[in-house]
């Protein structure tokens, strides 16, 4: 009787604890939930404010404002491919990045695009005049280097189209598509996109036209264990932002 007097107290006894056991899990998890979250907060908005200066064609005062959480939910179009996470986009001004003369490599190329499209404008409406470049240039005269030159900002001053700066910060669970680990992983990115006004990352239909379909610029990409992230401190998160931010074009 003894016997099973104390097995019966023994089970009670963990029943009793069974419920705080998994109290402590939950609680637990909810921490490491909680610095994970923390790291990619303190990431994305210390990867805002960097970006908002690295470029003077930026036009967000608080680039901070403009961080947004990832989309975990399905809706009609939408299929997540994440389990969250942060991303944040800032947009820049080609016309202001034309006048600063120090435009990123990939921006310049457009901006000498537009420079070819108001030479052939000019050559339209002034036929009879040297072509446009010569003029810039003071090939032909003060008074058509001027009159160009006005002709010019006169041209970008009417263009308020914008490229866009880019950061993200995801969690990929072991059933998201990118994830490689089968562990739950944090995935980071910074690149600049030249898709002017939309920012799309990807335009499936520009390969039909023998174009690239990628719209993005950049070499910073880092997958790392969701437990090693979140036991960063701010000074390992921060040299992050750096090593992004230099891989910038």
């Amino acid at each position: 009787m003894h016997r099973k007097h104390v097995s019966c107290a023994r089970l009670a006894w963990c029943l009793s604890v069974v419920p705080i056991v998994n109290w402590w899990k939950d609680k637990t998890m909810d921490c490491v939930s909680i610095a994970l979250q923390s790291s990619a907060e303190h990431w994305i908005h210390s990867m805002a404010e960097a970006l908002g200066s690295y470029d003077d064609a930026i036009f967000e005062y608080e680039p901070h404002k403009r961080v947004e959480e990832i989309e975990t939910e399905a809706r009609d179009g939408f299929i997540p491919w994440t389990s969250g996470g942060y991303e944040v986009c800032l947009p820049a001004s080609l016309s202001h990045a034309w006048g600063s003369g120090s435009a990123p490599e990939p921006i310049q190329k457009i901006i000498d695009n537009e420079t070819d499209l108001i030479a052939d404008t000019w050559k339209q409406q002034y036929p009879d005049r040297p072509p446009f470049l010569e003029c810039v240039l003071g090939e032909h005269g003060q008074e058509l280097e001027e009159q160009a030159q006005e002709y010019e900002m006169e041209s970008w001053q009417g263009d308020d189209s914008c490229y866009f700066w880019k950061a993200r910060v995801m969690f990929l669970a072991p059933g998201d598509p990118q994830n490689e680990t089968g562990k739950l992983e944090v995935y980071l990115d910074a690149y600049l996109n030249t898709d002017l006004n939309y920012g799309r990352d990807h335009i499936s239909w520009l390969r039909c036209h023998g174009s690239n379909p990628n719209q993005t610029v950049g070499t910073f990409k880092r997958t790392i264990d969701a437990d090693v992230f979140a036991s960063m401190t701010e000074e390992q998160l921060d040299a992050l932002v750096t090593e992004a931010i230099k891989s910038l074009p």
